[in-house]
């Protein structure tokens, strides 16, 4: 009810910026202009820096753990009115976002650990860790991105090229999937040009227990984002 009275009042105030719209007009743009900024937000979690303790840094992230690209994803079951997408950093693939060169003092919780993967259960009702991250925060979920280097932008015309040639449909290309029917559709080496159009990416993925690092943005504030 709330939200109605708010909603009719905005229809009013814009009727007086806008005479030529009628009440219902005033209304529907009120609404879009609500959608609209709804889509302008988007939620970020700020994870803290590795902890390092002295040890080598990831030759490839510097100890950052990340690779400076980040990738939007739908927000899972968001409340009515809160942004629908998330903004999520691509792990360096190398230390996938520990940050350290070698693993073996690492804790429990790196990828790399060399503690025994079982225990891991013990260790989280022990040190009351959250069972589904295991105390990491985060997920990692292995992705397929597109074209991104110059070299990759070079192989992916090529391949659109040899597509049109072999009068295969361009839709084709950009499914991944399907890259094991190119040598059959296109020739002998088309599958494994298409391979060298994409890369493996990690993606961390915020746990629940990291709710207090969220916050909302507005799209204009970020930077290297794409969506997938």
């Amino acid at each position: 009810m709330v939200r109605n009275h708010a909603r009719k009042d905005a229809a009013r105030n814009r009727r007086r910026e806008h005479p030529d719209e009628n009440h219902r007009q005033a209304v529907e743009q009120v609404r879009k202009g609500g959608a609209d900024a709804r889509a302008e937000r988007v939620v970020i979690v700020s994870f803290p820096v590795p902890e390092l303790e002295g040890a080598e840094p990831c030759f490839s992230c510097k100890g950052t753990g990340l690779t400076g690209e980040r990738q939007e994803l739908p927000v899972p079951d968001p409340n009515p009115g809160d942004p629908a997408a998330q903004i999520v950093d691509e792990l360096c693939t190398d230390c996938l976002g520990c940050g350290r060169a070698y693993h073996v003092d690492c804790e429990s919780t790196c990828r790399y650990s060399s503690h025994p993967a079982d225990d891991d259960r013990v260790l989280n009702a022990k040190e009351h860790r959250c069972s589904w991250c295991a105390g990491r925060r985060y997920a990692v979920m292995e992705t397929t991105r597109g074209p991104r280097t110059s070299e990759e932008r070079v192989a992916y015309d090529r391949l659109r090229q040899w597509a049109v040639e072999a009068g295969v449909d361009l839709w084709r290309i950009d499914e991944p999937i399907l890259y094991g029917d190119f040598d059959h559709l296109m020739g002998d080496g088309a599958t494994d040009l298409a391979w060298s159009t994409v890369a493996t990416s990690y993606l961390r993925i915020p746990c629940r227990c990291a709710d207090e690092l969220r916050s909302t943005v507005r799209r204009s504030e970020l930077e290297g984002t794409t969506s997938t």
